[in-house]
């Protein structure tokens, strides 16, 4: 991490990539923080697309 009149700089590795917007938001509630840009990567990718309501119940009675 770095910080320049207000600016902080996030760059590494988190565990899982729902954390990074986490973090950012964290930052962000910082006193005194004016931007905040992130070059994070992740370990593991527990985001997942979420389905579209109802679809496992209609790909199941498909014919």
């Amino acid at each position: 991490m770095r910080v320049v009149d207000g600016r902080v700089a996030l760059k590494g590795t988190v565990e899982r990539k729902s954390l990074v917007p986490v973090v950012v938001r964290l930052c962000q509630g910082v006193d005194g923080v004016v931007d905040v840009s992130a070059d994070l990567r992740h370990r593991v990718d527990d985001i997942q697309a979420e389905p579209e309501p109802g679809a496992s119940r209609r790909a199941g009675l498909a014919t």
